[in-house]
């Protein structure tokens, strides 16, 4: 702070920004990301399957609690509503393309991890976050080497609708002998 008139207020006087209205774009976000998460945990792999209906009170119910908590939002909180099943049935479309075509299922969300990446004698950089989803596909090696042992693939899925990020998510594939 260059000004030393808003470094009293906010410092010595403790002033805080005033609240400011309205429902953010990252509310939203993670409001869809909520709403995902529960289907997939609810459904697993047929949680694209669902219907709109069962879409609409999903939706219905994570809303019904902010307007109880904001009441003077409600208004907005309708339109949110709207841009949230129109978003969220455009989205379940294109996965469920991607799950008929897929051979892995669900397996865990919201998985937090932990990391220490060792860059040099003394020099460490700790890791830490969550993974949205992780998909797992099981199969039996059908080569002459390793015939008859599982091995398993594991997809990492991290979706982001951020304005920074704008709309990219990534998927990663591992595979794995057991």
């Amino acid at each position: 702070m260059k000004c030393p008139f808003s470094y009293f207020l906010r410092y010595g006087l403790s002033l805080k920004e005033p609240f400011q209205p309205g429902f953010p774009d990252a509310y939203a976000g993670t409001l869809f990301h909520y709403i995902l998460e529960s289907l997939t945990n609810a459904y697993g792999k047929e949680y694209s399957e669902q219907s709109s209906k069962q879409l609409r009170k999903i939706v219905d119910k994570e809303l019904a609690h902010l307007t109880q908590i904001f009441p003077s939002m409600e208004l907005a909180l309708m339109n949110v509503k709207e841009r949230l099943l129109i978003s969220m049935t455009q989205t379940l479309e294109v996965l469920q393309e991607f799950e008929t075509h897929s051979q892995f299922s669900p397996t865990a969300s919201e998985l937090e991890f932990h990391y220490d990446l060792l860059l040099q004698e003394n020099v460490t950089i700790a890791l830490h976050g969550f993974i949205d989803r992780l998909d797992t596909y099981q199969d039996l090696i059908r080569n002459r080497y390793l015939c008859g042992l599982t091995a398993t693939t594991i997809n990492l899925c991290d979706g982001r609708s951020s304005a920074t990020t704008k709309g990219n998510h990534g998927c990663l594939l591992y595979f794995l002998k057991e």
